[in-house]
């Protein structure tokens, strides 16, 4: 869904780049982007996980919520799929340009923009992610290094669900997070807050 709105939102200009490593996932988000034009025209879909490294990584399956299988999930059903960087698919891709670097990967989320690093310096683009501290510690990850690399990357907000504006988050409380919907705009750019 979100890989074709930001389609619609880019034109025939921009590029938007969906990395999805389940193959059931896989199958609807191709064909989500066969069914919606201008998608198929630019739209590049990378069959893999993106993480901190170039590696095998096993992603445990929700049989409820094909939305939520996660690598730091638990139980018996779970697939081994390729892991690759952002920075990797950036420089594949020859991107010239990011925007915005959307990651909801329930936890994973330190280490997809690990993995981004050069791309981060580089462009600076906007950061959009989930931030559940729970989740985070689940893969492995720690979340108030998470919120201090968030903070050193720009100013932190949380998007109120309910009026959907974004409200500045204090330096202290980002860690606390749950299950909440951040975004990071970088010093130096100017975003509208509603």
């Amino acid at each position: 869904v979100y890989t074709c709105l930001a389609a619609q939102s880019v034109g025939r200009t921009g590029r938007v780049v969906s990395f999805e490593p389940v193959r059931d996932n896989l199958d609807l988000l191709r064909e989500s982007v066969e069914l919606n034009q201008p998608a198929t025209e630019v739209v590049d879909v990378v069959e893999a996980a993106a993480g901190p490294d170039e590696s095998t990584v096993r992603i445990f399956l929700d049989a409820d919520n094909s939305g939520t299988h996660s690598i730091g999930g638990t139980g018996e059903e779970y697939v081994d799929v390729r892991q690759t960087t952002i920075d990797t698919v950036v420089d594949e891709l020859d991107l010239d340009r990011i925007d915005l670097v959307k990651v909801d990967v329930e936890g994973y989320e330190p280490g997809v923009l690990a993995g981004a690093d050069r791309s981060l310096r580089r462009f600076t683009p906007m950061l959009l992610c989930e931030f559940d501290a729970e989740m985070i510690r689940a893969t492995g990850g720690n979340p108030d290094q998470f919120a201090s690399m968030l903070r050193a990357y720009g100013e932190v907000f949380e998007i109120d669900e309910r009026s959907g504006e974004m409200v500045p988050i204090e330096a202290t409380s980002i860690a606390d997070l749950h299950n909440s919907n951040v975004v990071v705009v970088p010093a130096g750019r100017e975003v509208a807050r509603s």
